[in-house]
C-alpha cells in the first residue's frame, strides 16, 4: 500500500491524509488526463475531467505534475483532493508518468470556515 499520514486539528478532526504509494500506478492507472489538450479527448480514452492540472515548478528536473479538484463539504468548507506524480513529467519516462503521493487536504482559503465547523459550541 505505502506510507500514511493523518494530521489532525485539536487532536480530534482530520485536517489531512496523504498516502505515499510504494507500488506506484500511473496517471492512466487512475484515469487522470496526462494533460489538458483537447486531443486526449478526441483520442477515445475515458478519463476523470473533475481534475485540474497544475505543475509544481519550472525547473524541468525537479518538476512535478499535480491533479487536483476541490469538492464542497457538508460542513461548509471544501477539501482538495489531489495526486502528485514523479519528477520530470514531460518526458516519456516511467518516473513522470507514476503518482508517488495522494493527498486529502482543507482547499487553500477555506481554513477559517473549516476551523468554524469543527469548533465545539
Amino acid at each position: 500500500m505505502g506510507k500514511l499520514q493523518i494530521v489532525f486539528a485539536d487532536g480530534k478532526w482530520v485536517k489531512e491524509v496523504t498516502l505515499e504509494y510504494t507500488q506506484r500506478p500511473t496517471y492512466d492507472d487512475l484515469r487522470l488526463p496526462p494533460n489538458g489538450n483537447i486531443y486526449n479527448a478526441i483520442g477515445g480514452q475515458r478519463y476523470d475531467d473533475r481534475y485540474t492540472i497544475g505543475y509544481t515548478e519550472q525547473s524541468e528536473a525537479k518538476r512535478q505534475r499535480i491533479w487536483y479538484r476541490d469538492d464542497k463539504t457538508s460542513y461548509g468548507f471544501r477539501e482538495r483532493i489531489q495526486f502528485i506524480s514523479g519528477k520530470r513529467p514531460d518526458n516519456s519516462q516511467m518516473e513522470g508518468r507514476q503518482i508517488v503521493r495522494k493527498s486529502i487536504n482543507i482547499t487553500p482559503g477555506d481554513e477559517d470556515k473549516f476551523n468554524k465547523a469543527t469548533q465545539v459550541p
